[in-house]
């Protein structure tokens, strides 16, 4: 601890003598940051429906009366939901089949045995107080795939602001502080220029996915699903602000 205040201590003599040997129009590169954890408002939820069948028109029906079924609901129960289908895919499936080569040696084989057909629906929305119960009824005919939560573009407008102006804000205490540990004051340095082109979303605490709520089993009916418990997270929205900074 004493070596590394001892260090920090000459850091600070050291750059506060080159401070005093800085002439006027010297520049100083500085930047300042600010980061504010906002809760996620809005959920992009995926479902899938897949069927297997040696039949491939049966699979195909299957699947597009699952994915029209859904599609249906969601339009006539939830309004404000964004809704799009994507990856409708079809492809052979195979077995494998045991015989033998032209020496009479055991080998196996792949053969085709049927088809797999899949397709999946992506779903937007921000009204997480009735996700749980619309992902449970979706989940009578279609697959959960994953959950992601993020913030919306109204959520962001409002943080905008705050976000500016927290990340200017540490970049003038940053001014401040640079200036004192280099024997000067803030009022030796002049702004050249400002960026706060810094602005980034990160995404990635923001990933919050869905248990299901622990329930008697005896209590749930064979053809109910019990609502999974979504937790939205928070994500982290930052800004750099970098500021070009010349010695009076």
């Amino acid at each position: 601890m004493k070596k590394i205040l001892g260090l920090f201590l000459f850091c600070v003599l050291t750059a506060s003598a080159h401070a005093q040997q800085m002439s006027a129009g010297s520049q100083v590169l500085v930047s300042g940051r600010a980061d504010i954890k906002v809760v996620n408002d809005q959920a992009v939820i995926s479902f899938y429906a897949e069927e297997v069948d040696k039949d491939k028109t049966l699979a195909a029906t299957r699947v597009n009366q699952k994915m029209k079924a859904g599609i249906e609901f969601i339009k006539r129960e939830y309004k404000e939901i964004e809704l799009s289908t994507r990856n409708y895919h079809s492809s052979q499936v195979y077995e494998e089949v045991a015989s033998k080569n032209a020496n009479g040696m055991p080998t196996v084989k792949q053969q085709a045995n049927g088809w797999r057909v899949g397709q999946y629906l992506d779903l937007k929305t921000r009204d997480l107080k009735n996700l749980p119960a619309m992902a449970s009824y979706l989940q009578k005919t279609l697959a959960l795939n994953n959950v992601r939560f993020e913030l919306s573009d109204e959520a962001n407008k409002r943080v905008e602001a705050e976000r500016i102006v927290t990340g200017y804000k540490n970049l003038n205490e940053r001014i401040a502080m640079i200036a004192q540990a280099m024997g000067r004051h803030s009022s030796d340095f002049v702004i050249d220029s400002v960026d706060f082109e810094g602005g980034e979303i990160d995404r990635s605490p923001n990933r919050a996915y869905g248990r299901v709520v622990t329930v008697s089993a005896s209590n749930v009916r064979s053809d109910k699903i019990v609502e999974p418990d979504f937790e939205p997270g928070m994500s982290m929205v930052s800004i750099r602000v970098d500021a070009k900074l010349r010695v009076k």
